[in-house]
């Protein structure tokens, strides 16, 4: 028998978002300050470098979890039945990231505490660990 799923609290999706985001947004840094130093007027390199930072989450989630994910005990599941992982993770956080925190709006008052880019790219966001572990 399986235990039910247990969706995990805004708070925890935000401290794990949190966490992703200092890790891309410094992958970004350190990337744009490398090809300033390899070449300052090199442009195409800070576009890979932001393309990188951006495809941090995606890339990370379609190996199973980002770092945000793991100190906080969540993951993402997918649902859906169609197209690449990998371009559906990337539709997911091109719209969190679009729709920022608005995205969040709907976590507390949906069942499976979905957020709209959850809804859009067929995920739910729960706890990696069985149910009885999270018992408060």
């Amino acid at each position: 028998m399986t235990a039910p799923m247990e969706y995990p609290t805004l708070l925890k999706r935000v401290q794990s978002t949190f966490v992703d985001q200092i890790i891309a947004f410094s992958l970004i840094g350190i990337l744009i300050t490398l090809a300033n130093f390899i070449n300052e007027d090199s442009n195409t390199l800070k576009v890979i470098a932001i393309i990188i930072g951006v495809s941090y989450e995606p890339l990370m989630m379609s190996f199973h979890r980002t770092v945000g994910q793991m100190m906080t005990g969540i993951r993402v599941n997918y649902y859906g039945d169609s197209g690449p992982l990998f371009l559906i993770l990337y539709i997911r956080y091109i719209f969190k990231l679009g729709l920022g925190w608005v995205s969040l709006l709907t976590v507390t008052g949906h069942k499976k505490r979905q957020a709209i880019h959850d809804m859009i790219s067929k995920t739910n966001v729960v706890f990696n660990t069985p149910i009885q572990e999270h018992a408060e």
